[in-house]
């Protein structure tokens, strides 16, 4: 009967210890970081009344007799799972996500913690806000970089303290120079001068005898068609079996005659530049039509090729003259203007050429003009072209990547280059004080000193396709600081040079400072559009300057970026964008803020811009985390079981990091709680039945033996 009262006693002081760590659960479930506990029982030992039996004569075996004797409190476990996070808008409020610990110092050892609510002290060192445990970890050196043999020891913040003025030792440029800002020439053109063809001449550059051009393009077709026969179709082009020239065209008509029965007709390219039929012993042609499959020229290409409606035999017909663009070669006298009509020049009459070159008036620059079959040498387009480059004193060349001639003859062409084919050509050289102005090429009769032609002198007027204008400089400025934290403005200027694809570029200062060297150069482009140099005319390496304020000379490395690299200076046919993208120097600052980052960064800001490391927090991991020993103020300290800290920092050889402005809150489950407390009020009262009923039991026993 007393064995019942000890066992209820036990059960009592069991359930007496797990309303204990409940209530202590409860008690914390505000608590930063804090980690719950629960119980766990384990039955005491049992008395045995007899002994158990084995199966034997027959008889089955007998199991063994007991009373256990209560129960005992086996362990208190900690559950060390994380809580939940809460925001917060102080920098320092840390949080560890991860198995780590925090490790503080109270002056004589370690101690460890899930709670990161902290705060500066007066000596600026980060200490827990309960207790004042100083967080430890790694201090930076005062550049911001960490030695070698740097130790876990105490985190100060150096919260005003200052950063020293640095000189600016480089300045980097990005963006764009648009290529398209070099310095232009005049370009200008006369009408179209057009001659009698000839065999050779492409069929995409013919113009009938009004001036207009055919339009016929490579990858046309072309139809020959006639009465009484089936029609052949020819392709314009260069390839086989294509027709490309007017002569092509002749042996593919003389083909089709053939081909249709006609084997008396020949067809040839006259000296007049028509498409001639000669009929001979052939028999009547009729209704002999070619035509285009082109809509825009198809017209033009009929008017152009038109014969009689019946060619009879022994008949020769002729279409009009066709014509093309003239040549330089062409004599004067053989060409007509863009309409077709004659020039009108007459021999001995005297061609003018007046005008400016930038500043300087052009006149009494003359050729007399020699006809045909005058007395001497006919006067050629080329002797035109030569007189207008003495006139103006142009070099052969117009000074430009193209490298295209200063005076000459557009030739024909099928390219948009807004020049008239068969056109007088003058280019300048680039840059306005190289600008040509006011040509004027125009015939005057000796006898009378009055124009002998108004249609040469129409045909000869110019129009300006290009004006002349100066290269566009391109100019970025950007602050720098002198070693005393003075600040200055360094100008760079990049202008476009008459070679594509290289500028010019000159440094200044702004404020009086004298340039001590570097301060100008060249800086060329590849075709990439990356700067594949960047050159000081004077070969130096940087450009330098004295600030003139007792401070020592400041050398800026002028970074363009590097061949093969967009990431700084490029050349491409867009907008200029060019800017100084950043320098490394600066005034003195004073530190104002500082930033935590998920590895425990710890990193100054300070009021001149500049950001330095100061700290690394360290965390400490242990093989067995629910074998620490919890102390006061949310601290707790490493045992025999929890096994020695590893401490290292957030995120390296761990899987720890930190989180600054959040806390992590207490991990006690509230309901799981309420629901453990009236299972174990049960527990109790139960047990203090069984006492009362026992004693009863007792009582009972001693009235019986009365």
């Amino acid at each position: 009967m007393l064995q019942s009262l000890d066992s209820a006693a036990s059960g009592l002081q069991g359930t007496q210890v797990a309303m204990d760590v409940i209530g202590n659960n409860i008690a914390n479930v505000s608590t930063v970081g804090f980690k719950s506990s629960s119980v766990t029982f384990e039955d005491a030992m049992s008395q045995a009344i007899s002994n158990a039996s084995p199966p034997e004569g027959g008889e089955g075996g007998v199991d063994p007799v007991q009373v256990g004797l209560g129960t005992t409190v086996g362990s208190i476990n900690a559950d060390t799972s994380e809580g939940n996070l809460k925001s917060t808008s102080q920098i320092t409020d840390l949080a560890v996500q991860g198995s780590g610990y925090f490790v503080f110092s109270n002056g004589s050892g370690d101690c460890y913690s899930r709670n990161g609510t902290l705060q500066v002290d007066s000596t600026g060192t980060l200490v827990s806000s309960a207790g004042g445990y100083k967080l430890q970890g790694i201090m930076a050196s005062s550049d911001g970089t960490y030695s070698a043999g740097a130790t876990v020891s105490d985190i100060k913040i150096p919260l005003n303290s200052t950063d020293p003025a640095k000189a600016t030792t480089e300045i980097s440029y990005t963006g764009n120079l648009d290529s398209a800002t070099e310095a232009t020439g005049s370009v200008m053109d006369t009408s179209s001068f057009l001659a009698a063809t000839s065999g050779t001449q492409t069929l995409s550059s013919l113009y009938d005898d009004s001036g207009n051009s055919l339009g016929i393009k490579s990858g046309d077709t072309l139809s020959i068609s006639m009465t009484g026969a089936d029609s052949a179709t020819l392709q314009v082009g260069t390839g086989t079996g294509q027709v490309n020239t007017l002569s092509d065209l002749a042996t593919s008509l003389q083909s089709y005659l053939t081909s249709s029965g006609d084997t008396g007709a020949t067809v040839t390219v006259n000296a007049q530049g028509q498409l001639e039929i000669d009929n001979g012993s052939g028999n009547t042609i009729n209704g002999l039509q070619i035509s285009s499959s082109n809509a825009n020229s198809a017209g033009y290409v009929t008017s152009a090729f038109n014969f009689s409606s019946s060619i009879a035999t022994g008949a020769t017909v002729d279409t009009s003259t066709l014509l093309r663009p003239a040549v330089g070669t062409d004599q004067l006298g053989d060409l007509v203007n863009a309409s077709g009509q004659s020039l009108g020049l007459e021999d001995g009459d005297v061609i003018n050429v007046n005008g400016s070159l930038g500043s300087k008036t052009i006149s009494e620059n003359s050729l007399t003009y020699t006809a045909p079959g005058g007395t001497g040498t006919a006067t050629t387009l080329n002797d035109l072209l030569t007189t207008i480059q003495t006139a103006f004193s142009l070099p052969a060349t117009d000074g430009t990547s193209a490298d295209n001639p200063s005076v000459s003859v557009d030739a024909a062409d099928t390219s948009n280059d807004q020049l008239a084919d068969g056109s007088i050509v003058v280019r300048s050289q680039p840059g306005s004080a190289f600008a040509i102005s006011g040509l004027s090429i125009t015939a005057t009769n000796p006898n009378d000193a009055s124009s002998t032609s108004s249609v040469f002198d129409s045909n000869a007027s110019v129009t300006t396709v290009q004006a002349a204008a100066d290269a566009t400089p391109v100019s970025v400025s950007e602050e720098v600081y002198d070693q005393s934290g003075a600040s200055h403005t360094v100008d760079l200027t990049f202008t476009p040079s008459s070679q594509s694809g290289v500028w010019d570029w000159q440094a200044t200062t702004e404020g009086g400072e004298k340039i001590v060297g570097g301060s100008n150069g060249t800086i060329t482009f590849g075709q990439d559009g990356s700067p594949s140099s960047f050159t000081y005319a004077d070969g130096s390496s940087a450009f330098e300057f004295n600030p003139g304020n007792g401070s020592s000379d400041v050398s800026i490395d002028l970074n363009v970026g590097t061949p093969g690299s967009l990431t700084g200076l490029t050349q491409f046919a867009s907008s200029t964008t060019a800017s100084a993208n950043s320098q490394d120097g600066y005034t003195m600052g004073t530190m104002d803020k500082i930033a935590i980052d998920q590895s425990g960064n710890i990193t100054g800001a300070y009021s001149n811009g500049v950001t330095k490391s100061l700290a690394k927090i360290v965390v400490a991991d242990f093989n067995n985390p629910a074998g620490l020993v919890s102390g006061s103020d949310s601290m707790m300290t490493a045992s025999a079981n929890s096994g020695a800290a590893v401490v290292q920092q957030a995120g390296v050889g761990n899987n720890s990091t930190i989180l600054s402005g959040q806390l992590e809150q207490s991990n006690v489950d509230l309901s799981s709680e309420m629901t453990s407390m009236i299972t174990t009020q049960y527990a109790y009262e139960a047990n203090a039945k069984v006492i009362t009923t026992s004693t009863q039991m007792l009582a009972t026993l001693v009235q019986m033996n009365g």
